[in-house]
């Protein structure tokens, strides 16, 4: 149990600190809540509406994929979600939608990594098989290695960008 803990916390370490940036990408994602303000961290309450919103600000159409990063180091995939009622999101330039989300515990600092590709990434099936797939994606390889506490490879990110959106998540 100790050793499957460490290699959670050395997933959502390397997943925290990757952030590519494309030209292609020109996506914007936020939380919103009544009676919130959107500022540099967001304080978000649980049990309260979340309304989750993505914008495609670029000129070409995108697939939007986003893993949410735990105060406790635990990585969910909220969007493809796991019962399949959100499917990967494609977005037309300058297309936004809005998606309902629950938000709760653990309290503390959370963490969105949201992956833009030009085609579709099915994250879920990345985390959830720990890389064990025969999905062919430069990901697989990261996920593949570091489930098994093995080193990172390089990866081919030209048709992959991968952003950040960090909040608070308070009582």
């Amino acid at each position: 149990r100790c050793i499957e803990r460490l290699l959670a916390f050395t997933r959502a370490e390397i997943l925290r600190r990757m952030e590519i940036l494309q030209d292609f990408c020109k996506v914007e994602v936020r939380l919103e809540q009544s009676n919130q303000v959107d500022t540099v961290m967001p304080s978000i309450k649980i049990k309260v509406p979340t309304t989750l919103i993505v914008t495609n600000k670029g000129t070409q159409p995108v697939y939007v994929s986003i893993a949410d990063i735990q105060p406790d180091g635990f990585i969910n995939v909220i969007l493809p979600n796991a019962n399949r009622t959100i499917l990967p999101l494609r977005l037309a330039p300058s297309e936004t939608r809005a998606l309902p989300l629950a938000i709760s515990p653990p309290l503390g600092f959370e963490m969105y990594k949201i992956f833009v590709t030009p085609s579709s990434l099915d994250l879920s099936v990345l985390i959830n098989t720990r890389g064990e797939t025969t999905l062919e994606h430069p990901l697989k390889q990261l996920f593949y290695k570091t489930y098994r506490g093995e080193a990172p490879v390089a990866l081919d990110i030209s048709a992959l960008a991968v952003l950040s959106y960090s909040f608070k998540i308070v009582p």
